[in-house]
């Protein structure tokens, strides 16, 4: 699954066209330089990235949760899916710190590309949407 996270405090993960200079580490560098991730997220930061080998370029927001993750950010996967999206962000809940898991999250749309797989969905809070809160997911061709 390839990612970026983030409107509104809600990940959104996908792509992006703008490049990263390097893949900052836990302390981001770049744009948001002055961000940093909370303590309560390195833990499942280090467990993402012990379970991928790979570390992924990461953008953190002013409450030091991930903003948006490039790069492969699980292993191949069978469902390039909503239903396998929604795997992801509930493997990943602490680390996104989705307070509900996924269960806030609505099935939005799904969308082919020549690129992969791209799923969105939009945040429900009591039954009501919230304006510009979405979590999207991107899979590659290959089902990452």
């Amino acid at each position: 699954m390839l990612g970026g996270l983030g409107l509104l405090g809600l990940p959104a993960l996908g792509c992006s066209a703008e490049p990263e200079a390097e893949p900052p580490s836990a302390p981001a560098t770049g744009p948001n330089a002055e961000a940093s991730p909370v303590a309560e997220v390195l833990p499942h930061w280090n467990a993402l990235i012990a379970r991928n080998g790979a570390q992924p370029a990461v953008r953190w927001n002013e409450r030091g949760i991930p903003m948006s993750m490039f790069g492969t950010l699980s292993a191949r996967t069978w469902a390039s899916s909503p239903a396998g999206a929604r795997s992801f962000l509930a493997q990943n809940a602490q680390l996104l710190q989705l307070t509900d898991g996924v269960a806030e999250l609505e099935d939005q749309t799904s969308v082919e590309s020549p690129l992969g797989t791209h799923v969105t969905f939009t945040q429900r809070y009591e039954g009501l949407r919230v304006h510009g809160a979405e979590v999207k997911v991107h899979f590659n061709l290959a089902g990452h």
